[in-house]
């Protein structure tokens, strides 16, 4: 984790040079609304599914992927049912780009989520994205002043959190939509009982919060298990990037519900 960052300040140090040179953007776009897309995937589907497009990260590799490749495999997670997709744009451990981001918001539907490591307000401007996710453990008490940030440019923030204390300052501090890691970034070790554990204590806090259960989650059981414990909704990479069909993977994991209504 502690290289993830460094390698992080340094694109921010070239993305605050070239903002120097170049300036501010010159507009934004009108956004996709990410929670509400959420909220209707929920009523829909019973929970919503965040599709990720993952080439990678530090401890496997999934496939290389072409800003050509990200757009399909979009559309196919956009047929399937996903109510937004998530791309990776960490470039050295994860393998993911600002690119493939940019190509896939101008052919899909869906909001897309921006899957990084945001150290700086700066990284909010590098491209048009309608959710971006913030790490608790990485920004800590300025968590609060990067959600403001966020609201400034219409932007909704995943706030990302590992436990309750962090749930409580990610709710106090304005947040939303709450993503429990169920992957320790220090081992990297996964564990589906962190959601199922701490979404009551969650929901308690605060019910009017949206709550994604990340990582660790494989099939049509693991999404029951964590929906049953009262998560909103699941983000999903590993599992679909290494299914033989991106569409069927995603229609199955979207449908997941649907034998108990």
């Amino acid at each position: 984790m502690e290289e993830i960052i460094k390698t992080t300040e340094k694109r921010v140090r070239v993305l605050r040079t070239e903002r120097i040179l170049g300036g501010e953007l010159p507009y934004r776009p009108s956004h996709r609304g990410f929670l509400n897309s959420l909220k209707k995937g929920k009523k829909k589907y019973g929970y919503a599914l965040i599709a990720e497009i993952k080439p990678a990260s530090p401890t496997t590799t999934n496939r290389l992927i072409t800003s050509q490749d990200a757009v399909k495999i979009a559309k196919d997670m956009e047929r399937g049912g996903a109510s937004a997709i998530s791309v990776i744009t960490e470039p050295y451990f994860f393998k993911g780009s600002i690119g493939n981001l940019k190509l896939v918001r101008r052919n899909v539907r869906l909001p897309i989520l921006r899957k990084d490591f945001i150290i700086s307000s700066l990284q909010l401007t590098e491209c048009y994205q309608d959710g971006v996710l913030l790490i608790t453990s990485i920004l800590g008490n300025e968590i609060e002043d990067m959600i403001k940030e966020c609201k400034k440019l219409s932007l909704e923030p995943l706030v990302e959190v590992r436990d309750i204390k962090e749930a409580e300052m990610a709710i106090d501090a304005g947040a939303r939509v709450i993503g429990i890691n169920n992957r320790n970034l220090r081992t990297f070790e996964v564990d589906v009982n962190t959601s199922v554990e701490l979404i009551p204590s969650i929901k308690k806090e605060d019910n009017n919060v949206f709550v994604i259960s990340e990582s660790g989650i494989q099939n049509v059981d693991d999404v029951r298990r964590v929906v049953e414990a009262g998560a909103d909704g699941v983000l999903v990479g590993n599992a679909i990037m290494k299914s033989t069909s991106i569409y069927e993977k995603t229609y199955a994991l979207a449908h997941a519900m649907e034998v108990n209504k």
